[in-house]
């Protein structure tokens, strides 16, 4: 049985002990771990495999902070701001709004920029609450163009319209 002296006082070696420690510490190590005390403090045998790939610490935390990065950019590319969103609504329900004070050749044209804004905005977004937002947005705009449509004297085209108005309105629940 080996019985190991603890000294009151704690030890401050921190990283500068130099050669082996104790005579005492150096047995209970050889008991241990079955080696000498020598070999378990002498440096790493080199390896004479080349092909062996070494663990780089660093490299390993300077790529992982980078897909971390790219990973974020990626989420923030797949969204569209909130303000973007609000700016559309606000766009396509004044165009309702004017309607009646506007050619329908114009309601046209600027319900239909208007969607295809929407539709470019719905496919950059990977948000949920978005996407529900920019459909339903998509449908009002389409319903605007439905109406133009009516009344600039396509009819076949309305109904087309309308239906596609009710298919995103579906969509969106």
């Amino acid at each position: 049985m080996i019985r190991i002296r603890t000294s009151r006082r704690p030890s401050r070696t921190s990283g500068q002990l130099k050669g082996l420690p104790s005579a005492d510490a150096c047995r209970v190590l050889e008991e241990m771990f079955h080696v000498e005390a020598s070999k378990l403090f002498a440096p790493p045998p080199e390896s004479t495999d080349h092909d062996v790939p070494t663990f780089d610490l660093e490299a390993e935390i300077a790529m992982t902070a980078h897909e971390a990065h790219d990973d974020a950019g990626a989420a923030a590319a797949s969204s569209v701001s909130d303000p973007t969103v609000d700016q559309l609504r606000d766009d396509v329900h004044a165009l309702a709004r004017n309607y009646g004070r506007l050619a329908a050749r114009g309601v046209w044209r600027k319900a239909k920029n208007l969607r295809e804004e929407v539709q470019n905005n719905r496919d950059r977004t990977a948000v949920p609450s978005q996407q529900q937002a920019l459909l339903i947005l998509a449908g009002e705009a389409s319903a605007l163009l439905a109406t133009a449509a009516f009344d600039l004297g396509s009819l076949d085209a309305a109904k087309r319209l309308a239906r596609t108005a009710a298919l995103y309105g579906e969509t969106a629940r």
